[in-house]
């Protein structure tokens, strides 16, 4: 790959060259800054000669770093349309700030921006600001790819973070909000006379009589791009346990939602891991108590 700035899509300057993976990944290091305004590429095999001037994109010569990712799982750079999104860097904004429904495109002066494979740039919505770290939601018609966060600061900085899009990435919350430990989650409970009652997953899990439905509710994120219900799979202390629903969770943008039907050989077993996997890709695992 050799990589050229100039106006617009011409190649006036040559900046480097990098070797490219399988995947046409590569990364070019420079010690002086980069001419601009714009930056262009070709692409070099062996075989089949030298590629046409790729389509320009604009330089941000004094772009900050800028790390994302899943607001459930802390996994980085492989993120889901629609997913929630956690974004750290430095002086994102003074103060923090907590926004109300319908998430805003901007708040406290910070907007996000994903410009996704197709060079089309999409307004994210905004879940929470702070001086450290701004959470926001993944547009949900982001193409898959390769694509780059924009996220302009309250002082007019910009700050960029580049991620690829992958159709599910799922990510479970923790009751810890930090990825590991206890699930963040509910019991559903549906009794012979089908009465259904809700409760805490603060204490361990009771299975009660032989005749009840006990539903363990996950939340998380990334997974509402499944390509089925039974492309999702999910294992309780290692039994595998009946998914009767994952998709998004009605109230809250970017939440999703797995239920799950424990079954009664659980019983007793104790803190158990629960693992998840969406269309062959692996959430992190949690843990319940079950009685």
């Amino acid at each position: 790959m050799e990589i050229y700035s100039g106006g617009q899509g011409e190649g006036r300057q040559f900046e480097g060259s990098a070797l490219a993976d399988d995947n046409g990944r590569f990364v070019l290091e420079t010690t002086v800054p980069m001419t601009g305004p714009r930056l262009t590429e070709t692409a070099t095999n062996f075989r089949q000669g030298t590629s046409e001037f790729s389509f320009p994109v604009s330089l941000i010569a004094s772009a900050a770093r800028l790390v994302c990712v899943s607001a459930a799982s802390y996994a980085r750079n492989i993120l889901a349309p629609g997913s929630i999104v956690a974004a750290f860097g430095s002086r994102l904004v003074e103060g923090t700030g907590r926004t109300d429904l319908p998430l805003p495109e901007s708040s406290a002066g910070v907007s996000v921006k994903v410009v996704d494979a197709t060079r089309i740039e999409k307004p994210a919505r905004l879940y929470f600001v702070s001086p450290s770290q701004v959470n926001f939601v993944l547009p949900e018609d982001a193409a898959t790819g390769w694509a780059v966060v924009r996220l302009l600061s309250a002082t007019g900085e910009v700050h960029v973070c580049p991620i690829e899009i992958a159709r599910v990435a799922p990510g479970l919350f923790t009751a810890s909000g930090s990825g590991r430990g206890p699930a963040a989650g509910t019991i559903l409970r549906v009794s012979s006379d089908g009465s259904q009652t809700y409760e805490s997953l603060d204490r361990p899990i009771d299975l009660g009589s032989e005749t009840d439905r006990v539903y363990l509710l996950l939340y998380g994120t990334g997974i509402r791009g499944r390509i089925s219900l039974e492309a999702v799979e999910v294992n309780v202390g290692g039994v595998r346990a009946p998914v009767t629903y994952a998709g998004p969770q009605s109230q809250f943008p970017g939440l999703d939602q797995a239920n799950v039907l424990l079954p009664q050989m659980l019983r007793g077993r104790g803190e158990v891991e629960v693992s998840l996997v969406a269309d062959g890709q692996p959430a992190n695992p949690v843990r319940v108590s079950i009685r």
